[in-house]
This record gives structure tokens, C-alpha cells and sequence, in this order.
């Protein structure tokens, strides 16, 4: 039997999944349509890309989102609601948007925090080392070494964060760091949720995180000087981030020692 954790959420916990593309895309979606009769047993709602791109165009009609939630039928008392924004974040400039340090923040973005400016909110991104993530590592093949060994700072996660954390003022950002898709789901899956899963339940999770898309690279043609910068980023990008105010590092999740 799965058992809640103590959370230091309110009541109604928002825990919105943003973050670069196909890192866990329909993980915590098919996690819910498993497990729905356990979610429900719990009061944890969730809410669906498709349904959040509708609540994110409703915005500026003067309702706090615990009220526009309610067409969803999604009542104000409940536990815990999962959003699943994945995607929306770069939608219009892509993942280049997360890298640019100082990036210019496109209206749909604003859209998504302006839904939660009064509202309790846990913001859940998922990074993956950058020589492991296809968007970054294909550029690296295709002749971005020299661009790389000029501005190892280039592709840093730590960027992604800040501007993260420009659009979220002051709400709490956890970051997962994934190296091993399969294992390091669970944890994922339990930290967004609030829900420890018996054996069976993980080995389940385990299952669906198999299926994933997980931005891996198709090529392995890399140019290993820009994997070792890329690599060397990553840890120091994990070094620097763990002591970011309002910044929750889930390094018990991943292997990298910093």
C-alpha cells in the first residue's frame, strides 16, 4: 500500500512540470491513467498539457486560478495538483530560449506564470547531462566544438535556472538532474506526487520510463574535446546550482558526485 509523505505544500499544492523537451514528456500523464484509482484514493489531481494550454489562454478574466481550475473539475480542497506543462516553456524559441542568458520571454511563458502569482507552487524541471541531451550534443557534432571551446558557459544549466526563476519570482524550484532514466524515475515520479509506491508499483514506473522519449542522441559521433567541456559544465553547473536560493537539487536522484 503506497502512503503519503509530508509535504510543506498548503492544501492545494501546485507542482508544475516545465522543462526542456522530451525529458519525461508523458511520464507523470501515464504514471496517472496507471495508478488513477490511487490518486483518487489520495484527492491528487492532475492536469494535462492540453487542458493547461487552454487554462493559459483564459488568463486576464480577473478568476484565481483555484476557480479556473474548477471547469476542470478540480475542487480548491484537494491535496495536491499535477500540472503538466512540458513543452510550453520553449513552444515558440525552442530549447535555444533556455540557454540564452539573458533571453527575452515570449508572451505564452508570461501567460503561465501570470496563472500563478498568488497561487502555491513548486516548479519541477528535469535537466539531463549535457552531452547525454540530443539538442545540445547534436549541436556539439555538427561543428559547435569550436564554439564551445570558446564559451564552455554556452549550453549551462545554470542559465536555464535563472531565467526559470525570472519568470517564478520567489516560488520554490526543484531540479532533477536525470542521468538514468529508468532508475531515476521513481524518484521523480514520488517527489512531484507527495506518494511512496510499494515494489510493484515502482517496478511499473520503471516500466513506463523505458518507453519515454528521453532526448538521447542519435549519434555518438560527438567530438570528445566538446564531450569532455560538456561534461565538465554539467558537474560544474550542479556545483554552483546546490546553493541557488530557492533552489531544491535532487542530487540523492542522480550519480554524479560534485
Amino acid at each position: 500500500m503506497s502512503k503519503m509523505t509530508i509535504t510543506n505544500f498548503p492544501p492545494l499544492g501546485y507542482q508544475l512540470h516545465l522543462g526542456a523537451s522530451h525529458l519525461y514528456p508523458t511520464l507523470l500523464d501515464k504514471t496517472f491513467l496507471t495508478f488513477k484509482k490511487l490518486f483518487d484514493e489520495y484527492d491528487i489531481k492532475k492536469i494535462n498539457t492540453q487542458s493547461f494550454r487552454s487554462l493559459t489562454k483564459s488568463t486576464g478574466s480577473g478568476l484565481m486560478l483555484s476557480d479556473k481550475i474548477k471547469n476542470l473539475g478540480i475542487n480548491a480542497d484537494c491535496m495536491r495538483v499535477i500540472v503538466s506543462a512540458h513543452g510550453l516553456l520553449t513552444r515558440d524559441g525552442g530549447d535555444t530560449f533556455l540557454f540564452k542568458r539573458n533571453a527575452k520571454i515570449s508572451k505564452p511563458i508570461l501567460d503561465i506564470a501570470d496563472l500563478f502569482i498568488d497561487a502555491p507552487v513548486a516548479v519541477h524541471i528535469v535537466i539531463a547531462p549535457q552531452p547525454a541531451y540530443a539538442p545540445i550534443s547534436e549541436f556539439a557534432s555538427k561543428g559547435g566544438a569550436r564554439i564551445l571551446a570558446d564559451n564552455p558557459d554556452a549550453f549551462s544549466w545554470v542559465d536555464v535556472v535563472n531565467n526559470i526563476k525570472r519568470i517564478f519570482p520567489g516560488k520554490p524550484l526543484i531540479l532533477w538532474p536525470i542521468e538514468d532514466q529508468i532508475s531515476q524515475s521513481v524518484a521523480f515520479v514520488e517527489g512531484v506526487t507527495g506518494l511512496k509506491f510499494n515494489n510493484s508499483e515502482r517496478e511499473t514506473i520503471r516500466d513506463l520510463a523505458e518507453l519515454e522519449r528521453f532526448a538521447e542522441p542519435e549519434k555518438k559521433s560527438i567530438d570528445l574535446g566538446a564531450t569532455k567541456i560538456l561534461f565538465e559544465t554539467y558537474l560544474n553547473d550542479l556545483d554552483f546550482i546546490k546553493d541557488m536560493p530557492d533552489v531544491k537539487l535532487m542530487l540523492n536522484t542522480a550519480t554524479s558526485e560534485i
